[in-house]
């Protein structure tokens, strides 16, 4: 038996209690993977994603002063877009950069074609008076191309079941009707079985006449020979 394995062939970390969460997150990571890997980085960022209604603004708890950009990210693209890496240029009023804020938004989703508003926080680096302006861009991010489309369901057949059930039998009875129509028609066999009996019922005919003037001229011969 192989160094570590149980009786019944499983390695025995594999039945540590203490592994069986790992046991659930590796199925959850491969799956993580695998959708990861559908995503393209975006080219273009900056025209990709356009940044609407930035500001700026500081305050101050017990810490130190803090500076918030607040504003909207406006997607122009067809696909989804995400994991994105924001930079925020903060100047003065004279417009010299005073301070920097770059960091990647978690969670955030840029739907296509539609607005998403976003918020950067970050330890002022000057005096809360000192900040005047906000230039905002998106510096990195993932954009995800739609699914393919599926191929169409055929479409139902427009024949109804039934039909499709008894066209054999349909189709039986209409050759049945066709050989009987034939078999009745002008040249058939039953036609001139009828014209040879309507031509022997007249061969009789004139039989029987020729045979009553036989017998009329025989009964006339013999009354002229008794008289």
């Amino acid at each position: 038996m192989p160094s570590g394995a149980t009786p019944h062939g499983l390695p025995q970390p594999f039945k540590d209690p203490s592994m069986r969460p790992l046991l659930l997150i590796l199925p959850l990571t491969l799956a993580s993977t695998a959708v990861a890997a559908c995503a393209q980085d975006l080219q273009n960022p900056d025209s990709a994603i356009e940044v609407v209604n930035a500001s700026i603004s500081t305050f101050r708890t017990e810490g130190p002063l803090l500076t918030t950009v607040i504003g909207e990210l406006h997607n122009t693209t067809n696909d989804r877009i995400d994991e994105l890496v924001i930079e925020a240029r903060l100047t003065d009023a004279s417009g010299k950069l005073i301070d920097v804020i770059s960091e990647p938004v978690y969670g955030l989703v840029a739907p296509a074609g539609q607005n998403v508003a976003f918020r950067l926080q970050a330890q002022a680096a000057a005096a809360a008076e000192a900040y005047a302006g906000v230039s905002v861009r998106v510096i990195s991010a993932q954009t995800h191309p739609p699914a393919p489309a599926r191929a169409r369901a055929p479409e139902p057949s427009r024949i109804p079941d039934w039909l499709m059930a008894w066209w054999p039998m349909l189709l039986f009875i209409l050759i049945w009707l066709l050989l009987v129509r034939k078999a009745s028609g002008k040249g058939s066999f039953q036609e001139r079985m009828l014209a040879g009996m309507q031509e022997q019922n007249a061969l009789l005919g004139r039989q029987v006449s020729a045979l009553e003037a036989i017998a009329s001229k025989s009964g006339t011969a013999d009354k002229a020979d008794g008289g």
